[in-house]
C-alpha cells in the first residue's frame, strides 16, 4: 500500500492510489488552473510545472490553462509518467519535498481554500445505453416483457448525441419546460415537467491524438484513447421524453443538464477493480467481440428532502454494465467517426439485477406505481423541488480505496 507523507483518513477517495485531476481556483482568485489531489490537499500542477518536476516528460507549458485539455492532447505515456511523477514526490518515503516548506506553500492548497471548475472543454458528447439491466427493466414497463428489450439492442451499443454545452460540474438542476402530452385532453401542452429524473452513469475522456475520419477504432486498442472517467448525472425529463422521442430519440428531455464530478480518474487507478464483462446473451458481431472488462466501482445514490436527511436510496455498480467501453467507441467510430481529445461518453444508466440497485427513480418507483418510501415516511416517484439528488462512487479491494467524491445537484423549481 502506497502512503504518503501528506496525512488523510484511511477511507479518504483521494490517497496515492488514485491521483485523479482536475480545474479550478483559489478562493478569492479568478486564475484557474490544472491540479491534483492527495486527501484534503489540492496539488497545483501548474506550480509543480514551473519547479521543472515534468521537464524530463515533455517540454513547453501544459498545466497553466484553465482546463486539461493541452494535457489530455499528449500521448498516454506523459499521462502515466505525470501521475507516477507525482506519486513518487508524494511517498512517505520521499523527503526532497517534504522538508522544503517553502515549495509545499506554493504547491498545496487546503481543499476548503478551492474551488473546482469545469475541468475540460468538451468537444462533442455521446451518450449510451448499455446497460441491460436498465434497458430491460424500462421495456418491461411500456411494451411488456416479450419486447421488452428492441431488436437492435444485443447486437450494439445503442447511443444518441447530447449537448456538450450543457455539461457542468456539481450544479443547481433547473426544473425544465417543455411539451407534454395530456391524455385527458388528448393534445400536447406546455408546462414544467412533472418527472424529473436523474440516471446513475460513468463518463469517460477521450485523450491522445484521437482518430481520423475513416479509420475506425479497433475495440482491443479503444481503451489506449481513454483519458479518465467521472461519475455522470444523465438528467432526464420523463413527460417529455415520452412526447418527443419518437422517430427520432430524447432531445430536450436530455438537452438541459448533465452533471458530472469534477475529478477525473484515469484508468490506471482502476486497474485492481478489473472484471471480466458479463457474457453475452448473442453471438456479437466480430468487431465488437473479445477478452473485455469493467472496473467494480461501486455507486450509490442518496437523497435529500426539505423534510428528510440525507439518505441512500439505491446502490449498484459498472460491473452491471452489458457493453463495454471498449465495445462502445469501436461501435462509435465504426462509420468511420472521429474521436478527438476532450470529447465526453456516457455509459448509460447502470442498474444491477436486484432491488435497490435501479439507476433511476423510474425504475425504483416502477413510473410512480410504486413510490420509494424515505426514513421519515415521505415517498417519491419523481424529483420535487428542493430535493437534493447526490452520487457517490468509490472502490475498494484489500487496503486500497479509489474513489471520485461526489456528484450533487439541488432541483430548483421551474422559471416560468
Amino acid at each position: 500500500m502506497l502512503k504518503s507523507f501528506l496525512s488523510h483518513s484511511s477511507n479518504s477517495h483521494f490517497s496515492l492510489h488514485n491521483i485523479p485531476f482536475s480545474a479550478g481556483k483559489r478562493v478569492n482568485s479568478n486564475k484557474t488552473f490544472c491540479v491534483s489531489r492527495i486527501g484534503d490537499y489540492i496539488i497545483d500542477l501548474n506550480a509543480l510545472e514551473h519547479e521543472g518536476f515534468f521537464a524530463d516528460f515533455y517540454k513547453g507549458k501544459l498545466f497553466n490553462s484553465n482546463t486539461l485539455n493541452k494535457f489530455m492532447a499528449k500521448d498516454k505515456t506523459i499521462w502515466l509518467n505525470v501521475r507516477k511523477r507525482i506519486q513518487d514526490l508524494f511517498l512517505a518515503s520521499n523527503t526532497s519535498l517534504s522538508e522544503d516548506g517553502k515549495k509545499l506553500e506554493r504547491i498545496l492548497i487546503k481543499e476548503k481554500d478551492f474551488i473546482n471548475t469545469l475541468p475540460v472543454s468538451i468537444g462533442d458528447y455521446t451518450d449510451f445505453y448499455s446497460g441491460y439491466h436498465h434497458a430491460f427493466n424500462c421495456g418491461v414497463m411500456f411494451r411488456g416483457v416479450i419486447n421488452a428489450l428492441s431488436p437492435n439492442w444485443l447486437h450494439m451499443p445503442i447511443a444518441y448525441h447530447g449537448r456538450s454545452s450543457s455539461v457542468q460540474i456539481n450544479t443547481d438542476v433547473v426544473r425544465p419546460n417543455g411539451q407534454i402530452f395530456d391524455k385527458e385532453q388528448d393534445k400536447p401542452v406546455f408546462g414544467p415537467c412533472k418527472k424529473l429524473d436523474y440516471e446513475v452513469e460513468i463518463g469517460y475522456f477521450i485523450g491522445g491524438k484521437g482518430s481520423k475520419i475513416g479509420k475506425p477504432v479497433k475495440a482491443s486498442e479503444a481503451l489506449d484513447h481513454v483519458f479518465g472517467v467521472v461519475l455522470l448525472n444523465d438528467w432526464s425529463a420523463r413527460d417529455i421524453q415520452l412526447w418527443e422521442m419518437q422517430p427520432l430519440g430524447p432531445f430536450t428531455s436530455k438537452n438541459f443538464l448533465t452533471t458530472i464530478s469534477p475529478w477525473i480518474v484515469m484508468l490506471e487507478a482502476l486497474k485492481p477493480f478489473q472484471v471480466p464483462i458479463e457474457k453475452p446473451l448473442k453471438e456479437q458481431l466480430s468487431y465488437l467481440q473479445g477478452d473485455f472488462s469493467t472496473y467494480d466501482i461501486e455507486l450509490s445514490t442518496y437523497l435529500q428532502t426539505l423534510n428528510s436527511p440525507i439518505e441512500v436510496i439505491s446502490k449498484t455498480s459498472l460491473k452491471y454494465i452489458y457493453w463495454a467501453i471498449s465495445q462502445q467507441i469501436a461501435h462509435h467510430t465504426i462509420t468511420g467517426c472521429n474521436i478527438k481529445p476532450g470529447d465526453l461518453m456516457g455509459t448509460g444508466t447502470i442498474s444491477g439485477p436486484n432491488q435497490g440497485t435501479g439507476g433511476c427513480l423510474m425504475e425504483l418507483a416502477k413510473d410512480a406505481r410504486e413510490p420509494i418510501s424515505l426514513s421519515t415516511g415521505e415517498t417519491r416517484s419523481y424529483l420535487q423541488d428542493h430535493d437534493i439528488v447526490t452520487f457517490e462512487g468509490v472502490c475498494h479491494k484489500d487496503d486500497i480505496t479509489v474513489g471520485f467524491g461526489t456528484c450533487s445537484s439541488k432541483v430548483i423549481p421551474s422559471i416560468v
